[in-house]
């Protein structure tokens, strides 16, 4: 038994990519939405991945989603800003506010910035490797990248007889940490005489 078809991820990129541009996302923005729909399915996070990709072309040819988008940094101060997705893919404003937090961040040590009018952006951890890897040098402490998305109340908590709780995702990307000095399968010649 087969256990499907294996392509590249170039091909697959390339190939969703086309996808979404026939369904009239325009270029820059269907590459953008095609690299983190295959970075998903890469992490095996695929009901995050190159499987959306009928709901993506389904809203854009029902109108649900801005195949044009602009997003646009609508307030800021100091280092929080909010961000306008311009109903586009979620993907695009999530990379635009990336992008923008890591400028903040390098202004002001930290950068936060919220998107309003989006849609789905995808797997959160897509953001987070982004920011981890812009900054990761610049930092000699050690910097944190996170990314978190709202949801509408879609869900029922156990034995409940409405949704009424959102599912909040969320994805963090820092260094190694850990809460002792010295691992337990480590041996060390160095060990202090209280160990």
């Amino acid at each position: 038994m087969s256990d499907g078809a294996k392509l590249l991820p170039a091909v697959l990129e390339r190939w969703t990519t086309e996808l979404l541009a026939a369904a009239g996302l325009e270029g820059e923005a269907a590459a953008t939405v095609s690299r983190t729909l295959v970075d998903a399915s890469l992490r095996g996070v695929d009901s995050h991945g190159v499987a959306r990709t009928p709901i993506y072309l389904e809203r854009l040819r029902a109108g649900g989603i801005n195949p044009r988008p602009r997003p646009r940094v609508e307030r800021e101060e100091g280092a929080l800003a909010l961000m306008h997705g311009d109903d586009g893919p979620g993907q695009v404003a999530g990379v635009a506010a990336t992008d923008h937090s890591i400028e903040l961040a390098r202004r002001y040590g930290v950068g936060v910035v919220a998107v309003r009018r989006s849609n789905h952006y995808g797997a959160a951890g897509f953001y987070a490797v982004c920011g981890w890897d812009a900054v990761c040098t610049a930092y000699a402490a050690g910097p944190a990248s996170t990314a978190t998305s709202a949801t509408p109340a879609d869900t029922s908590p156990s034995r409940a007889e409405r949704r009424w709780v959102a599912t909040i995702p969320a994805a963090a990307a820092r260094p190694p940490i850990s809460t002792t000095q010295r691992s337990q399968g480590r041996k060390s010649a160095l060990r202090p005489s209280r160990w």
